[in-house]
This record gives structure tokens, sequence and C-alpha cells, in this order.
């Protein structure tokens, strides 16, 4: 391993954990929707760009739901295909994780908060439901990420790429807010 280039190593755990995430949180898609998921998929059924009229009454922001509603138009609307946009999204958090750790406490805290991302159980419960979870907690980490290269360490280049992840969590969920 010795007279590998710097980034194979890396590379290879990323895609090992990226294979044991996949795996996890493709255990049971498909199986049954609850009622809040099938709100998710008759919101995301409406004509995209009527969405945010929608959902005036419910009070939830769009992004998730107009999100849903392009993957259904390409992949489908059953329980299984609508749940696989939560998986997509779900495994950018092993990579999410990697780069936060690593770029903000070095190599070791990178692949430890990639490892992490990939079995974390609330991650994998979420990724199997038609619902803005998984989207919101990997735009947290993220965001969290993002802000802490801004604000702890200085790094004004990362200001823009905070700002637009805050804003997405704004229109996806209101626990934005809070962040």
């Amino acid at each position: 391993l010795g007279s590998l280039p710097n980034f194979v190593v890396p590379a290879l755990v990323l895609l090992g954990l990226l294979a044991v995430s996949l795996y996890l949180r493709t255990n049971s898609l498909g199986e049954s929707l609850w009622m809040d998921e099938g709100l998710s998929i008759g919101i995301a059924s409406q004509p995209l760009f009527d969405i945010p009229g929608v959902l005036r009454v419910d009070g939830s922001p769009p992004f998730y739901y107009m999100l849903l509603s392009v993957w259904m138009d390409v992949v489908g609307d059953g329980p299984a295909e609508t749940q696989a946009l939560s998986v997509l999204v779900s495994l950018i958090a092993v990579p999410g994780g990697m780069w936060a750790g690593w770029s903000l406490f070095g190599r070791r805290a990178g692949l430890i908060c990639a490892a992490l991302c990939a079995v974390n159980p609330f991650l994998t419960g979420y990724a199997q439901e038609t619902r803005m979870y998984s989207l919101m907690l990997v735009l947290s980490l993220l965001a969290t990420a993002a802000f802490l290269h801004v604000f702890a360490f200085g790094r004004r280049r990362y200001l823009p790429l905070f700002a637009g992840l805050l804003a997405l969590m704004l229109y996806t969920h209101n626990w934005g807010l809070f962040l």
C-alpha cells in the first residue's frame, strides 16, 4: 500500500463505506408507506410550479417536494422508487462526512466521520422514507462544516457554500430555522 498514490486508500475506504451504507439503507426499501409518505407523494404529484401554492395550507417549504416531483417524473412514483431518492441523498452523507471531518480536523477524522455516517441508524431509518429528513440531515452536516470553516477557522471562501446550504435547509424544512 505504500507505493499507491495518497488518494487511493481513502477512495477505496469510501467506496467500501458507500457499499455498506447502500446495503443497510435498501434493506426494507419499498415495503410499505406510512401516512406522511403518502402525503409527500401526493404533494409531489402536483404540477411542479403549483407545489409552493399547495404547501401554503401545510406551511412546509417546497424544495424537497419539488425535488421529489422531478425525481418521480424520471424514476417513478411507487414506494421503492420514491424512497430511493432518500437513499441517494443519504449516501451523500458518507463523502460529505469525509469532507467535513478531513477538511476540518484531518484525514483520520474524515475517515471516522464517513464511517459513522455510513452506519448511522437514524440516517438509515430516514433513508427508507419518502420524507425530507435525510436531506435535512445531509444539509445540516454540510452546513455545520461550512460554518466551522467560515467562522471558527476564518476561511471566508466557504461563506457562499454556507449561505447556499443554509438557504436550501430553509427551503427544505422549518427545522432549518434552528440552525
